[in-house]
Parts: structure tokens; sequence; C-alpha cells
């Protein structure tokens, strides 16, 4: 097994590990900064992990020119509060984008927080 597709692993396995034991989230995905999916939680389909993957790299940009029009800075995060859940984007130090879908009435400062430390820590793409 080369580097590459060992890191690809490694992601995988924490990003799952990450999903799996942080209170409230349902299911994740990292995508690269062209939305192909990097890594996702467990229990996740291909096709499911694709979608979350588009979602979030949209969502990541159109925050990103939101911003800049209104001269917000950087953006932190971008949370879809929806009556079935959460959707929280954020994006990775690597440049690409993070999206987990959490249970409603989930603590949105611990998810919120968990996911911009665990983001910081994801390796280029």
């Amino acid at each position: 097994m080369n580097s590459t597709a060992a890191q690809t692993v490694d992601l995988q396995a924490g990003f799952s590990g990450f999903v799996s034991r942080t209170p409230g989230i349902e299911e994740g995905v990292v995508a690269s900064g062209d939305g192909l999916v990097v890594a996702s939680s467990g229990g996740v389909s291909r096709d499911r992990a694709d979608q979350l993957a588009a979602l979030a790299t949209g969502l990541a940009s159109l925050s990103a020119g939101g911003s800049a029009l209104l001269g917000g800075g950087e953006v932190v995060q971008t949370l879809v509060e929806m009556d079935g859940g959460v959707l929280f984007v954020t994006t990775a130090a690597g440049g690409g984008a993070l999206a987990l879908v959490a249970e409603p009435g989930c603590d949105l400062g611990a998810v919120g927080f968990e996911l911009s430390v665990y983001a910081q820590g994801v390796p280029a793409s």
C-alpha cells in the first residue's frame, strides 16, 4: 500500500470514529475541494456520500461568496436547520469541505465545536 492509500484509509477510519463517538451526529462526509468523496461515516452508501460531498462543497462555496459580498471575512461554519435535523458544513484545513447531518435537538454548540476542531486536522486532499 502506498503512502497516499494509507492516508486515505487512516482518514476514513478516523472520520468514521469521529462521527460515531460525537453525540447527535447521524452521518457525515469529507469532500475534496472539487466535490469528490474522501471519507464518509460508516453505513453511508456511495450514492449518499456523493450527494453529501456535492452539497458540502456547494454550500461552502456559496457561503464564502456570500461572506465576501457582505464583507464578513472567513466563514467558520454553515448550518441548515431543518425539521428533521441539522446540516453542518465547514471547510477543511486541506481545502476540502466536511458535512455532518445531526439529529433534531442535538447540542448545536457541541457538534459545531467538535466539527471545527476535527476539520483543522484534515489533510489536503
